[in-house]
């Protein structure tokens, strides 16, 4: 098999942004020079979605790589001026990689997480995939042929490709299907896993909003989204004001109503100092989110019964509904007496269901050893 072209490497910054792994355009023994590529979400003109700059490197004596100091354009004097030439061969490198950022914004979008991507040639999808499969030492690459393959099939007639199905490879598809099923629970945790030190809540948000069908899968409810950053009612007279929760989900099938917020992983939950005798209340983050989440509950079943009141088939319905508020991390309870306060307080929370973005993993972590012994 060919050998496959370098891996892009993505890592979202915000809900519009991702750094990309730097392209190198020249290499000599004591500097070099870079291309630095960021994938944007131009809302202006969609089809600009690569922006860069240009910067010069040098090796330290350690043999690690060293920006050099940009000089301001605002220091240069009359008549003088800065010169960057590239040779050919670096102009058409610089092309064909701009080519493939392109196309990955426009298949993809902008990526949210870390993510790495490996181009594959057009024309031998089926091929590569085929061989790729076959060769264990390339499971990262089989990932991506794989991915290519299914979006290939995902084009295909459903009808035309069920006849060709024999009795005896029902077997097989369903394998497949639980492959599939694993292969999105693993990305899933991946990418989660490259994000717990993000502490920006739009990212996580846009990043959630992308992957809606894990409420379902992990917290074991048949529910589907209904929205992202809903309003929940509570606006005062003068139409100021009001309750937005980050997702409404309703129960795919008796449509009751489910309120998710979402924190980040960086969230403290308890306070570093106890209050009094070894017990340590909730931060005022934590506390804020709860009282965030309770009041969008009250606004939501306020809202239902005065808008529609007896309505028979709303798309969605406010019977008493739950919450579910994710936030912080384990890792910031470094002690038996935080770990008990913070037990303690969710327990106490009649209509909130608190997780943390590690008991999310180890979720979906359970669910994939689950796949795996089935």
């Amino acid at each position: 098999m060919a050998i496959p072209p370098d891996p892009i490497q993505t890592r979202s910054t915000s809900r519009r942004t991702a750094d990309v792994n730097p392209l190198v355009l020249r290499e000599g023994p004591q500097a070099r020079l870079l291309f630095i590529p960021t994938l944007v979400d131009n809302v202006h003109d969609p089809s600009a979605a690569v922006r860069g700059v240009f910067t010069w490197q040098r090796r330290h004596k350690t043999d690690d790589w060293e920006p050099i100091a940009n000089i301001p354009l605002t220091a240069l004097k009359a008549g003088e001026a800065f010169k960057l030439e590239l040779h050919s061969e670096e102009v058409l490198s610089l092309f064909v990689e701009l080519e493939k950022l392109y196309r990955l914004v426009h298949d993809r979008g902008v990526p949210m997480g870390f993510r790495e991507w490996t181009p594959v040639p057009a024309g031998s999808v089926v091929a590569d995939v085929a061989q790729a499969l076959g060769d264990p030492t390339q499971s990262d690459q089989r990932r991506e042929l794989l991915h290519t393959f299914l979006r290939w099939l995902g084009q295909q007639d459903a009808a035309a490709l069920l006849n060709q199905i024999q009795a005896d490879g029902l077997s097989e598809l369903l394998s497949f299907d639980a492959a599939i099923g694993a292969a999105r629970l693993r990305l899933f945790v991946s990418q989660a896993e490259g994000m717990l030190d993000n502490g920006q809540e739009s990212v996580w948000q846009a990043w959630l909003e992308s992957q809606s069908w894990a409420v379902s899968q992990l917290f074991a409810h048949p529910f589907v989204i209904v929205t992202g950053q809903g309003y929940m009612g509570g606006k005062r007279v003068t139409g100021e004001g009001g309750n937005l929760v980050d997702f409404l989900y309703r129960n795919h099938l008796t449509h009751n109503a489910l309120l998710v917020e979402i924190k980040t992983p960086l969230t403290q939950l308890v306070t570093a100092r106890p209050y009094r005798n070894n017990v340590h209340g909730a931060t005022e983050a934590l506390a804020g989110a709860v009282s965030q989440v309770l009041q969008d509950r009250q606004s939501l079943v306020e809202t239902y019964r005065s808008r529609l009141g007896d309505d028979d088939s709303p798309e969605v319905r406010a019977w008493n509904p739950r919450a579910l508020l994710m936030v912080g991390h384990l890792r910031s309870l470094t002690s038996v007496a935080q770990r008990q306060s913070f037990e303690l307080l969710r327990a106490s929370l009649k209509d909130i269901d608190l997780v943390t973005f590690d008991e999310l993993l180890q979720k979906a972590n359970a669910l994939l050893q689950t796949l795996h012994n089935a």
